[in-house]
């Protein structure tokens, strides 16, 4: 940017905005570096990109398909050609390229939103499952033996060395003291 565009560009800011002199002079001290990636191709575009980075991880570990001391396998699919490949990148380098992908502090992973949200749930799904005339969702509690027995078919109850009687708790015994925190040795 020569010194002539940036002061008339200065003196325009300046009618628009109320910037301090202190403030303007130090913006404009360095030589800014304009990136501008081409625009998404529709709102459908826009809508697959941030999909992909609210709801999936950067690479699953089914595409891995090698990883050593040097380098790094995996799959990936060229949109170009609609083919699967492999590509070996260096572990730096895909160390690189996976940081790209993890989300800022304070953001996170969409899971579910809207009537399915965690939040939401109670009320909003049975609002929708009533207008569709379906029973009430409700929250069930199971018990880790009901779903041993109902879901595994495995009977907790059982005694493991005979498989004929049922093992009856009497007593849990707890310890006299916690364990030992050695984290606070290090």
């Amino acid at each position: 940017m020569s010194l002539v565009f940036r002061a008339r560009f200065m003196s325009a800011l300046r009618k628009r905005l109320q910037v301090p002199q202190p403030m303007a002079k130090q913006a404009f001290k360095r030589k800014w570096v304009v990136y501008a990636k081409r625009p998404f191709a529709s709102p459908k575009t826009v809508v697959e990109y941030l999909g992909r980075c609210t709801h999936k991880v950067a690479i699953s570990n089914h595409r891995l398909l090698e990883v050593n001391d040097r380098t790094v396998t995996f799959t990936y699919k060229d949109y170009k050609e609609g083919k699967k490949k492999a590509m070996t990148i260096s572990g730096i380098e895909f160390l690189r390229r996976f940081s790209h992908h993890v989300l800022p502090f304070g953001f996170v992973r969409t899971r579910h939103y809207g009537f399915l949200a965690s939040k939401n749930k109670p009320i909003e799904l049975n609002k929708a499952k009533e207008s569709l005339q379906q029973p009430k969702w409700e929250k069930q509690n199971y018990t880790w033996q009901q779903i041993a027995t109902e879901r595994l078919g495995y009977d907790p109850h059982c005694c493991p060395h005979c498989k004929q009687h049922k093992i009856i708790i009497i007593q849990v015994v707890h310890p006299k003291r916690a364990p030992p925190n050695y984290m606070e040795r290090c």
